[in-house]
């Protein structure tokens, strides 16, 4: 593996990625090298160059997605006191390009200026100075409420928050992988504990909805298109949708969206070529804060503006100060804010403000947003498929609502269990190996959305669905995400691990081979969506759908070696940049530049 990786059999290569399985004939005679960091090639002799995104993609409305993650350090006994936790950890992440980094020691009690320095501290230039963004949150509920309103998911019955941090990287494009925490630096030797006599500590990782990514899977911008974020609750059902758009609008984003169901032979209206989406194939959109395009004029010079407006955020540079004239003091003002995406389809039944049909979403971005914010509209030729209608999805189960009679094991992890419905067809498992011919089904690799879309676990004849209630609203994402399929299999029954509760045998008394059918992530469930199987109190039940997305033709890869605007010398991993870019990465744009 040329001095730069290591040579193993296609077993263990298997098992490092995601913990896959590969029992064939030759597990142990097919062998492969995995390449140390920053190098590829099937034998790891070439060198990877410096990433960075095309300068070209970001412009007046298009932004960045970045590495973004939230991290919390809990303890699962709820009635541990303050002061508890004491200690150090130090902070890992693997970059773009594979080579995994780590923070010096980072003190229970560390501030954002702390934590920013501990990053900036990492060698290379890894995190360049002032670039990283950080907010340390003083308790575990949004921060905007007065009352105690948790996101994405509500911790509070059978977790106590210690530290709790929200991270991100401007300067660090591309797909990054999971952040981890390391709480042993000395040796076996625990360097971050509790003073219990059995220590319940654990931490929560997670993107909510922004994270880094190498590829635009909806970079259509729907041009003369801007829209708002409302939410309707008329007591029956909860919904957020698009608002304030003029009839002119409502057309042109008509045919914007077009197919929904990668079938261009049954368009719903001929008229803008475009299907309406539906709960099953609904569109895919991203929405960029358009806040800043509110411009205020410097001098006669109309090239010379400034914004007269900018979005405003928590998360923040603390090395930079906080903006002046904001709700708090400890907010600043957030240019070129990340889109994130939504899922949509159209409700032709409804006429609100003198105009029919209304575009409804998946997701709830009212939770952040005010019903004022603009927001431009990017569009996607891909399309999202519901994977089963007799399929449901969770991650947490158990026939109380209480803390003791649920399993929370995988809150916030990138483990999603699948079980078939009370009714209809059985099918337990979305992948493509136990699927019939002709059954949409999942396998690794493929890209995936989940939500909830009111469809039940339970057939209730007395009940209209599928209708989001005030609980299956609240269970679905305020961003949804993109997932990428890393394994996914009818795994054996972790008898030891989930039959320590009575949530492991929902309204069964067996052992739980309901969560056999597991589904592993590239990235950690950003939702808590609760399977409960009890016919009196079907109204707890959150479970979900399970998506599959295909991808467009024209997905804009915007991240990658030498910003896509180079060509990289893999014998020592310098770019050689096309003219009129330069730059270690390619990244700046030079007319001067031969």
């Amino acid at each position: 593996c040329s001095g730069h990786g290591t040579c193993e059999n296609v077993k263990t290569l298997a098992h490092w990625d995601y913990e896959n399985i590969y029992k064939l004939w030759d597990e142990q005679a097919t062998m492969g090298c995995k390449c140390d960091g920053g190098w590829t090639g099937y034998d790891c002799s070439e060198k990877i160059c410096k990433y960075g995104a095309d300068p070209l993609y970001q412009d007046s409305f298009q932004t960045i997605r970045y590495a973004n993650w939230t991290y919390s350090i809990v303890t699962t006994d709820t009635t541990v006191v303050d002061g508890s936790v004491v200690g150090n950890y130090s902070l890992t992440f693997t970059d773009a390009v594979g080579e995994t980094w780590r923070t010096g020691p980072i003190d229970i009690a560390a501030t954002c200026v702390d934590l920013v320095a501990a990053f900036e501290a990492i060698p290379n230039d890894v995190i360049p100075a002032d670039s990283m963004l950080c907010h340390k949150w003083t308790n575990d509920y949004l921060y905007t409420e007065s009352t105690a309103r948790y996101e994405p998911v509500d911790t509070s019955s059978f977790a106590k928050m210690f530290a709790k941090y929200t991270i991100a990287f401007p300067s660090n494009p591309g797909a990054t992988f999971d952040l981890n925490i390391d709480h042993r630096l000395d040796g076996n030797r625990a360097t971050l504990y509790t003073n219990e006599v059995t220590s319940t500590l654990k931490w929560y990782i997670y993107n909510d909805g922004f994270y880094g990514e190498s590829t635009d899977y909806a970079p259509d911008l729907c041009e003369g298109v801007v829209a708002t974020i409302n939410h309707v609750d008329n007591g029956y059902e909860q919904y957020d949708y698009l608002d304030h758009l003029t009839e002119a609008e409502m057309k042109l984003l008509k045919k914007c969206l077009g197919d929904a169901d990668g079938d261009s032979t049954n368009q719903a209206d001929e008229v803008y070529n475009w299907d309406y989406g539906s709960r099953t194939n609904p569109h895919l959109i991203k929405l960029i804060d358009a806040t800043q395009d509110d411009k205020q004029y410097v001098d006669a010079d109309a090239t010379h503006s400034i914004p007269n407006k900018y979005s405003i955020s928590y998360l923040c540079n603390p090395n930079l100060g906080y903006a002046e004239n904001v709700p708090k003091n400890d907010m600043c003002k957030r240019l070129d804010p990340p889109g994130f995406y939504a899922a949509i389809y159209y409700n032709a039944t409804i006429v609100a403000n003198g105009i029919t049909g209304r575009f409804r979403l998946f997701s709830r971005p009212s939770a952040y947003y005010d019903s004022e914010t603009p927001f431009h509209i990017y569009t996607s030729q891909g399309y999202l498929n519901l994977v089963s209608e007799y399929t449901q999805a969770f991650n947490t189960w158990g026939d109380e609502d209480v803390a003791t009679e649920f399993f929370t094991d995988d809150v916030l992890s990138n483990t999603l269990y699948t079980t078939s419905r009370a009714t209809g067809t059985t099918r337990d498992g979305l992948d493509c190996e136990t699927a019939t011919t002709g059954q949409e089904c999942l396998k690794k690799d493929d890209l995936m959305m989940v939500f909830n879309t009111g469809l039940p676990y339970l057939d209730i004849p007395s009940t209209d669905h599928p209708v989001l209630d005030d609980k299956k609203y609240a269970s679905n994402p305020v961003y949804s995400q993109i997932y990428k399929v890393k394994k996914i299999g009818n795994e054996p029954i972790p008898q030891p691990k989930y039959t320590k509760t009575s949530a492991a045998t929902p309204a069964s008394g067996s052992y739980p081979s309901h969560i056999r059918h597991q589904i592993k992530l590239d990235k950690s469930v950003n939702a808590r969506f609760h399977w409960h199987a009890e016919v009196n109190n079907h109204q707890r039940d959150t479970s979900a759908s399970v998506f599959k997305f295909y991808p467009p033709s024209n997905a804009y890869e915007y991240a990658g070696q030498c910003s896509m605007r180079g060509i990289c010398d893999t014998n020592n991993g310098l770019c050689n940049c096309f003219g009129g870019f330069t730059g270690d990465n390619c990244q700046r744009i030079d007319a001067l530049a031969a």
